[in-house]
């Protein structure tokens, strides 16, 4: 069972969002990148409904999260976990080889 945010939150951040657009919707904000362990990287939590409702900030949200994940998974990590949240979820990024708890 995936940990709850709670549990997380001291794993730094390194894709979150911004309290909302003028849709609703959250905007994606990248922040400085770490060599912890362990980090967190935002995502909405329904894409489909943010692309039905602001294809615009889908879109932004995409490439925001193509290009961590791309950045963390070329450089020895792995997404271990899904926790998932109503409107934004996050992945639970861990450095390949490191102990599981």
């Amino acid at each position: 069972m995936p940990p709850a945010i709670e549990e997380v939150a001291a794993v730094p951040r390194v894709l979150d969002c911004t309290s909302g657009s003028s849709s609703g919707w959250p905007e994606p904000e990248t922040r400085e990148a770490s060599r912890a362990d362990q980090v967190l990287a935002a995502i909405p939590s329904s894409i489909q409904a943010l692309k039905a409702a602001t294809p615009e900030l889908a879109a932004r949200w995409r490439e925001a999260t193509r290009s961590v994940l791309q950045s963390y998974l070329s450089n020895g990590y792995e997404v271990c976990e899904l926790i998932r949240g109503a409107r934004v979820s996050h992945y639970l990024l861990r450095r390949i080889g490191e102990m599981k708890p």
